[in-house]
């Protein structure tokens, strides 16, 4: 076999490598970005529930260094510190939104929230509120049409009410 049959030969091989490599990575690009969508989503129907519920939502997406808490909301006297699961439903048989809030992410939150409380603490004090809770909203989801997002199940767990001093 001559020198430029070779040569040919491995850029044909070479090439079909990264054609397929293109399309792996493309599939993978569209599950996260799905995966994304559906967090947000999840946030969005978690927000109106909450709203549709009485309480008052005082961030969504609060971020600091340390983390990210979905929603904070105002419940009364209470400060609500809400984590939202989403999963879609044919993944949720096996996994349940509830079963990735783990003791670590627990205490995260318990951190996140001393910070929140820091950061806006005048704010806390002006308004009143003496308690904190830590509630989960999960949520289980479907997309019949192929577009949009469809919630098949919510669930609405409230914590325990904790005094703030």
């Amino acid at each position: 076999m001559s020198g430029s049959a070779k040569t040919s030969h491995s850029n044909h091989s070479i090439s079909k490598l990264f054609r397929r490599y293109k399309k792996i990575a493309a599939r993978l690009k569209s599950r996260v970005r799905d995966h994304f969508s559906l967090a947000r989503w999840g946030e969005r129907q978690a927000t109106k529930h909450l709203r549709w519920q009485g309480l008052w939502i005082r961030n969504i997406n609060w971020r600091c260094k340390s983390g990210e808490i979905d929603i904070v909301a105002q419940d009364h006297a209470t400060l609500v510190i809400v984590e939202v699961k989403s999963r879609r439903h044919d993944v949720a048989i096996d996994y349940r939104p509830e079963d990735a809030v783990h003791a670590e992410k627990r205490t995260q939150l318990g951190k996140l929230a001393a910070l929140y409380q820091r950061e806006y603490a005048l704010d806390l004090r002006r308004k009143r509120l003496r308690h904190v809770r830590f509630d989960l909203i999960a949520i289980e989801s479907a997309k019949p049409s192929g577009l949009f997002w469809k919630v098949q199940d919510l669930r609405w767990q409230k914590g325990d009410s904790i005094n703030v001093r």
